[in-house]
């Protein structure tokens, strides 16, 4: 779902509870240096607060397209 977050866009995905999982966003904060563009963030809810990770950053032309593939960065699984 695309939302925005501020002064920029989100896709946001959900997991089967209906809780945000991940956002994309679709901006590097004018911190090209540390985010690329795009950029993800996985959501982990222990203690039932959403919690963001540190950015997953991307090659210029390099973005994975599917959720499953954002959860692979978690367990080193890569799809």
């Amino acid at each position: 779902m695309k939302t925005t977050k501020g002064s920029y866009k989100v896709l946001d995905y959900y997991d089967e509870e209906g809780k945000i999982a991940a956002e994309r966003h679709l901006t590097d904060h004018n911190k090209a240096h540390q985010h690329s563009n795009p950029h993800d963030h996985l959501i982990n809810w222990d203690n039932n607060f959403p919690n963001m990770s540190q950015p997953i950053n991307y090659k210029e032309g390099v973005i994975p397209v599917s959720y499953t593939h954002l959860r692979a960065h978690e367990t080193d699984q890569y799809l």
